[in-house]
């Protein structure tokens, strides 16, 4: 298995470009699914076994207009299984393992106890409300062999708070 280095450049508010690299073994090994779904890093339904050894990443088909929402819900109130991916019909394999890698990248660089990133390797099916961040990643997959592409992470709304005036 190559070795795979990952660098995502976000741009963050009032803090210009930020730079996030790591690297490992390859990409996560994934199956195909046969319609829109989920790609959860470690699924929620299995535990660890006599071994210890952690579940690998676990396929849930669900409803075009449900991928947004039930991923930010499931990160939010199940954050044992990782980062997710949101795959749409019809992306490739391999743009999908990528954008899992990059949501491992971006995990690891966020503060401890925060919810698990969701990320989609195309733009996500969500209204265009809702506020995501593009990052620029690049992969160098070994050799002369590089991809570039923009992951999506959309973030939670949250409906806007008003106070009565007194």
């Amino acid at each position: 298995m190559q070795s795979v280095t990952i660098t995502s450049l976000t741009s963050a508010a009032g803090r210009g470009n930020v730079a996030m690299t790591a690297e490992m073994p390859g990409l996560p090994a994934l199956s195909m699914l046969e319609s829109d779904g989920l790609v959860l890093s470690r699924s929620p339904w299995a535990g660890g076994g006599a071994s210890g050894e952690v579940p690998g990443p676990a396929g849930l088909l669900l409803h075009r207009s449900r991928l947004v929402r039930t991923a930010l819900d499931l990160a939010e109130h199940h954050p044992r299984v990782g980062p997710i991916v949101i795959w749409p019909d019809g992306v490739p394999l391999d743009l999908t393992a990528l954008a899992l890698a990059t949501a491992t990248v971006l995990q690891a660089h966020r503060t401890a106890g925060a919810p698990p990133p969701v990320v989609c390797p195309v733009r996500p099916p969500m209204g265009r409300a809702r506020m995501a961040i593009r990052h620029q990643v690049r992969a160098d997959l070994g050799g002369d062999a590089a991809v570039e592409l923009i992951v999506w992470e959309p973030l939670v709304s949250h409906p806007a708070v008003t106070s009565a005036a007194a």
